[in-house]
């Protein structure tokens, strides 16, 4: 299946033009909006496709015309919005485990009057350090995140109150205040912590983004996970990616116009539709994987 290259491209660099831009990872792209024909949430069926290639997921049909999808994450080597969200739930599930054993250990330490080696400060504990170091622009999860700050806190404070208790022998009020915090401050973080992976996980959603060169049909579908705006711009504000020094993979340097310098945080990086499609084709050739066999 061929697919058609696009149209001369613009050369006047003060003419205004749209972007649609989507998140992969952490990272702002865009494609030109002239070759974007529609958006869809992932629903319909994805059958199989015999010359799959790299990102490959399948054909589905766009109003009865067949299209070629492709995860563009894959395709271009990176670790989608999709697959980085389902890590951090992981990651987050394990870090409210930390918590619970946490409170464990000091209930052993003392009922058992052993040594309590976990971390005190919260910052040294390991979600203290990633919770410092975290960032993202979901602004929701972020003020999620936020509360976490004063029961987190709270939690490792315990150990110096309550070993100092016992080292004073009072082992029973020390019990009784570790038993009321597992049922409030403990409770409470654990909260959070199921919102905040309640969060992300409601952000992992599939859309087919479909490309056309005619305005009228589509000829390629990419899967992306986290849409983001519609930019304007124009040619004086892209910066060939030669010149930023990236993109010296093979597989990549031809298939990027630039860097869209946004003058704020959200530059992006702007997909040159030629090379795009053309890597897709040639990706796609059955030839090559006879030539590799």
């Amino acid at each position: 299946m061929s697919l058609p290259v696009t149209a001369n491209k613009t050369k006047n660099r003060n003419e205004k033009l749209n972007a649609f831009t989507f998140w992969i990872g952490d990272s702002l792209f865009a494609i030109d909006l002239r070759f974007v024909l529609s958006i869809e949430q992932e629903g319909s069926v994805i059958q199989p496709d015999p010359f799959s290639g790299q990102g490959a997921l399948g054909i589905v049909k766009h109003r009865g015309i067949p299209v070629r999808v492709f995860d563009l994450a894959e395709f271009i080597h990176l670790t989608s919005s999709g697959d980085q969200k389902q890590a951090l739930i992981e990651q987050l599930v394990g870090r409210e485990k930390d918590h619970v054993d946490w409170l464990a250990g000091l209930e052993d330490a003392i009922r058992k009057d052993i040594r309590f080696e976990k971390a005190r400060d919260p910052h040294q504990c390991a979600f203290g350090k990633w919770y410092d170091n975290f960032e993202s622009h979901d602004h929701e999860l972020m003020d999620i995140l936020a509360k976490f700050d004063e029961p987190h806190k709270r939690i490792h404070a315990l150990a110096d109150q309550l070993l100092a208790l016992k080292e004073h022998g009072q082992e029973k009020e020390a019990l009784r205040i570790l038993a009321l915090e597992r049922q409030t401050t403990l409770a409470h973080l654990r909260r959070l912590f199921e919102r905040a992976r309640s969060q992300i996980k409601d952000r992992i959603k599939y859309v087919l983004l479909f490309i056309t060169t005619d305005g009228k049909s589509p000829c390629l579908a990419l899967r992306l996970n986290e849409i983001d705006d519609i930019v304007e711009f124009s040619n004086s504000q892209v910066t060939v990616t030669e010149d930023v020094g990236v993109l010296n993979h093979a597989h990549l340097s031809n298939i990027f116009t630039g860097y869209i310098d946004s003058g704020n945080e959200r530059d992006n990086l702007l997909f040159d539709m030629d090379g795009l499609l053309a890597a897709v084709t040639e990706n796609c050739d059955p030839a090559n994987d006879l030539d590799s066999a």
